[in-house]
Parts: structure tokens; C-alpha cells; sequence
């Protein structure tokens, strides 16, 4: 019978305690083959228990982002457009706008034509100009091309001032630890990249923070 008293996982088989285990797991940041070594559980249910947290930080990331999100930035059409078009390169080709507030960060995925853009300049990449200039570009602080490795940098004006804000530290150290933590995973698929991506920008958010708390709130007022 399922059991009924985990507060954190409805309708569940797992018990509330082995639900914290997991969870503590997923706050230090096992990945899903460590987790279930450590909890006794197969690798398939912590996957599954996985993206399911996963997506509760996603849409704890969009609640908490000042900036309006839509299908597109959630990489909802790189899935319609894959299914029309499965053969397109530029379905493989990933790319998200970093937004910078404070000492907190923001990202979205890049619209498809600034990926197109990219997918189109090869190794060799576009220059900032043109990215900047292109219709489809939005006021981000940073640009990410996953599939080149490469952030490109940009500066913000101060809104009062008029002077030159340098973005380049905290942006910089987001696409630092984003890339070390998604190695671990050696490949994300496409399709759930983007609960990836939230998840990074929630670690590096609530950084300072005690995260295996943060998510027991979380998934308290929330549960999966």
C-alpha cells in the first residue's frame, strides 16, 4: 500500500524518511547511480524522483525570475520543432541567455533565430556586433552556446549613471559552475536539458543557502 504519511512525495511507496534520504542525496548533488547505492533503491526510481524535483525547481525558478518567460524561452520549441523536422541539425544545437540581478542569475533559452546564428558561424562563432544588432536579441549579459562551449560577455549601462556596469565576474562564475556540474552527467539529452539548466541556476542562486532545507519548503508547499 502506499504510504500516505510522506508529506513531500503524495501517493508514494517510498516512506518519508527514505524521501529525505533521497532528497539529501539530490542537494549535495549525487547523481543517480550514487543515490541509489546509498539508499538501496534502482537507479530507473531515482531518475524518475529526480525529475520530478528537478521540474519543482523549475518552476520555482520562473516564479522567482523578474524576467516573463514563454514557450519559446523554456525550450518548448525546440521539441515542436524537432518533431516537424527531426533531421535539422539545428534541432541539437542549444544556446540560453544568462540575465544578471544583483548577485542572482537568470537564464532562458536563446530564440531559435539567434541559435540559428549561431549554428550558421560554426567554430568560428558570430561576433557581437551582430549578435546585439540581430532582431531577435534580448538584453542579455551573457550568451551561452552550449554546443561551442563558449559564453560571449556583454556590458550593461548603469540606468542612472550612464556608466559601463562590468557583468563579466558574476556571469563568468555561473557558466564556470554550470559547466563543471553538468559534466558529471556525461550528455543531457535535449529534451530535458532546460530542467537542468534550472536546476544550475537554483544551485547557484540559493548558493549561500542550506539546500536540502530550501527543498523540504519547497516540496512542502508544493509536493510531488
Amino acid at each position: 500500500m502506499p504510504d500516505t504519511k510522506n508529506r513531500y512525495y503524495k501517493h508514494s511507496r517510498v516512506s518519508e524518511a527514505k524521501f529525505r534520504q533521497i532528497l539529501r542525496c539530490f542537494a549535495m548533488d549525487l547523481t543517480a547511480t550514487e543515490t541509489a547505492q546509498l539508499t538501496a533503491i534502482s537507479v530507473r526510481s531515482i531518475n524518475s524522483i529526480f525529475l520530478k524535483i528537478r521540474g519543482r525547481v523549475t518552476e520555482l525558478c520562473e516564479q522567482e525570475s523578474p524576467f516573463p518567460s514563454d514557450d519559446e524561452s523554456r525550450g518548448n520549441n525546440i521539441v515542436a520543432h524537432n518533431s516537424q523536422s527531426p533531421t535539422d541539425p539545428l534541432n541539437k544545437y542549444l544556446a540560453f541567455g544568462v540575465y544578471r540581478r544583483g548577485d542572482q542569475i537568470y537564464t532562458e533559452y536563446a530564440p531559435m533565430p539567434i541559435r540559428a546564428l549561431l549554428h550558421r558561424s560554426n567554430r568560428s562563432g558570430p561576433n557581437l556586433t551582430e549578435l546585439v544588432n540581430h532582431e531577435s536579441w534580448k538584453a542579455y549579459d551573457g550568451l551561452v552556446d552550449v554546443n561551442q562551449t563558449r559564453l560571449y560577455r556583454m556590458n550593461t549601462t548603469h540606468a542612472v549613471t550612464g556608466e559601463i556596469i562590468n557583468t563579466m565576474n558574476s556571469v563568468d562564475s555561473f557558466w564556470s559552475f554550470a559547466k563543471r556540474r553538468l559534466v558529471q552527467f556525461n550528455g543531457i539529452h535535449k529534451h530535458t536539458f532546460y530542467l537542468h539548466l534550472k536546476e544550475t541556476e537554483f544551485r547557484f542562486n540559493y548558493r549561500r543557502d542550506n539546500l536540502y532545507r530550501v527543498l523540504l519548503k519547497v516540496l512542502r508547499t508544493n509536493p510531488l
